[in-house]
């Protein structure tokens, strides 16, 4: 019965993938692409399309929302934007989604501003510009719009057009979070885990982990699974790890999924199970998490439940090294001194321990799902 029902657990998160495959998004973030929808006024036509989006028929989308976005309708230029920005009914295209952006931030509207922003931000060069995504975003943060204060505090977090600064960046997740932007809640929670910016605080962790899962966010579910699991600021207790990775799970989140197949490989709470630690460490690889990547090369190389393969193995070390995972950077680096990698492992060492060595951290940008071509 209970492999029954993790199996249905996993099939769940497998379907979530291959439902959203199509916007090429990073696992769990938030799906503000919808907001534009959802505050569009009371009119006929509106009120059709928002009808037509939650059942999946975004062709009928575009057709309703095009005439009003050609007459100025500022919502519906951020949905033309979505649609576009994403690929929803219409092959997507970032120029034409940052066309109507533009359109509806030159208008005020802080979607529209935050969502150029956005644009900016995770464009491919040479259209991409930290500077233009930093002038975005503090126009919308001057009206004091969660998501744009969340991506903004991202930006002063990682120094990416300004100047380092984490203090800075805490402040603004926490207005973020005043305004119930779960993302920033979860943010702040990886922030106090980390002790990135701020004193370590395991029971702050806690604190905004829970105030997101309780908004449904997916990813906070992962983060007090892995509280659990560790027995950081709570009583180690494997059996609430794995409720709320299955949570999370259930709810499309991958980095659940990788701290559910930890416990898997290496047997804590429940029997060691290779094969399904597997599958696990694939959803967390379809979404390039860092950590998943380097269990895969783990598993590869000391052959746990696949068929051993050092070239296998330093392909998924490599992918987790260059998105700057430690643990994978040391093995490459042992390697290249000519120290042969094979399964016997160092005593005190695991899987989990150097998974979890990474700089990885779940910090996850506000606005459409992360566009990426």
């Amino acid at each position: 019965m209970r492999g029954r029902r993790l199996l249905s657990v996993f099939s769940i998160a497998a379907a979530a993938l291959v439902n959203t495959s199509a916007f090429a998004i990073l696992p769990s973030e938030p799906k503000e692409w919808v907001a534009p929808l959802q505050m569009f006024a009371e009119a006929q036509q509106l009120a059709a399309a928002r009808a037509a989006f939650e059942r999946g028929e975004f062709l009928t989308v575009y057709n309703l929302i095009r005439p009003l976005a050609e007459e100025g309708n500022a919502n519906a230029q951020v949905g033309m934007g979505r649609l576009y920005g994403v690929g929803l009914g219409i092959p997507r295209d970032d120029t034409e989604a940052m066309k109507w952006y533009r359109l509806a931030a030159e208008q005020g509207h802080p979607d529209g501003m935050n969502s150029l922003g956005y644009k900016y931000q995770y464009a491919d060069p040479p259209v991409q510009s930290f500077e233009q995504a930093k002038y975005w975003y503090e126009r919308a943060t001057a009206l004091d719009y969660a998501p744009a204060l969340n991506n903004l505090g991202l930006l002063y977090l990682d120094g990416r057009g300004v100047v380092e600064d984490r203090a800075k960046a805490v402040g603004l997740f926490e207005r973020a979070a005043a305004g119930r932007s779960a993302p920033a809640m979860n943010n702040l929670g990886e922030i106090y885990r980390a002790g990135s910016g701020v004193p370590r605080d395991f029971a702050a962790a806690h604190k905004w982990y829970q105030s997101a899962a309780a908004l449904g966010f997916a990813d906070a579910m992962g983060g007090l699974g892995r509280l659990y699991e560790n027995g950081e600021g709570v009583p180690q207790d494997f059996a609430e790890a794995m409720r709320w990775y299955r949570a999370g799970i259930e709810r499309g989140s991958s980095f659940a999924a990788t701290g559910l197949g930890g416990m898997f490989l290496e047997g804590r709470g429940v029997p060691a199970d290779p094969k399904q630690a597997l599958i696990l460490f694939q959803l967390g690889a379809a979404a390039e998490l860092p950590p998943a990547f380097f269990y895969l090369g783990w598993m590869y190389e000391n052959g746990k439940g696949v068929e051993r393969s050092t070239s296998e193995a330093m392909r998924w070390y490599r992918l987790a090294a260059d998105r700057g995972n430690i643990g994978a950077q040391r093995t490459l680096a042992r390697s290249s001194t000519g120290t042969k990698i094979g399964p016997k492992r160092r005593r005190g060492s695991s899987a989990r321990t150097k998974a979890e060595s990474a700089t990885h951290r779940c910090i996850w940008a506000t606005s459409t799902r992360r566009e990426r071509a």
